[in-house]
């Protein structure tokens, strides 16, 4: 892509990448690290024409719940229970946005971010 000057990295990540959750150590370090990986990409391709994206599904009810509670699917159900039942599975819900943001052929303006190039001295 960076050789291209062209393309899109879409990214999917979590908000338990920002806020963990008691019992989530693993897979809120993992989403930590694909936020982490994101950020740093971006800077690095800010340059060029290559879009990074980003997306941090909040509370969406997957196959997740079951392999977290070990096929448990009362354990599972149960962390769904306090919020609406208008929520919908990733695929559905989030189909329409990935189908969207890989169909964006803009062109970007060249820019300078302003954005960190490495740690702080």
């Amino acid at each position: 892509m960076k050789a291209r000057n062209t393309g899109h990295v879409i990214n999917i990540g979590s908000v338990a990448g920002r806020e963990p959750y008691i019992g989530g150590s693993i897979y809120c370090a993992t989403k930590h690290a694909v936020r982490a990986f994101t950020g740093a990409l971006l800077r690095e391709l800010v340059e060029t024409q290559v879009r990074v994206t980003e997306i941090q599904p909040g509370m969406v009810e997957t196959e997740f719940s079951i392999v977290r509670f070990k096929g448990d699917k009362d354990a599972a159900d149960k962390v769904y229970q306090a919020f609406s039942p208008r929520m919908s599975p990733l695929p559905r819900r989030y189909r329409k946005l990935l189908r969207f943001l890989q169909s964006l052929r803009m062109t970007l303006p060249r820019r300078s971010s302003g954005l960190p190039r490495g740690p702080p001295t």
